[in-house]
């Protein structure tokens, strides 16, 4: 290979490294962008009809604003109270899920004593955490 040929594929190798390095950094702007155009798109149709019912359209669009606010309280009301004894109920069998992982897992690898113990003192590590509960449960609250 010439060296012009072997310097452009360098160059267009960095290029491109650098191009999905900068897309990896950005992407959660750009999808944040996209669901502000999408909220956009969807919000305007509302507003629209409130003024062609007379409201001024920067009334209209809070009117919208605050019922799109309402609808996620209203929902979230509703949904909360449904999940706090669901995580209750996950919280307190943990436990029980990480023992039969370790065995499940031990029997996996082998039946090795050392092994076995260091994956039963990570449970009871593990188990042993009831701030975290406590904290999911008030926020429940």
């Amino acid at each position: 290979m010439e060296y012009k040929s072997v310097s452009r594929i360098i160059y267009l190798a960095a290029g491109l490294f650098i191009a999905i390095w900068f897309a990896h950094e950005v992407l959660s702007i750009i999808l944040l962008l996209f669901f502000a155009i999408v909220i956009t798109i969807v919000l305007n149709a509302p507003v629209t009809w409130l003024e062609r019912k007379k409201i001024r359209r920067s009334i209209g669009s809070l009117i919208v604003f605050f019922a799109v606010i309402l609808c996620f309280a209203l929902l979230g009301w509703m949904i909360v109270p449904k999940m706090v004894p669901q995580v209750k109920l996950l919280i307190n069998n943990l436990p029980t899920y990480l023992e039969s992982l370790n065995k499940q897992a031990s029997t996996w690898l082998g039946e090795q004593s050392n092994d076995s113990r260091e994956a039963q003192s990570t449970t009871n590590a593990i188990a042993s955490l009831p701030p975290i509960s406590a904290i999911i449960n008030s926020v429940g609250q």
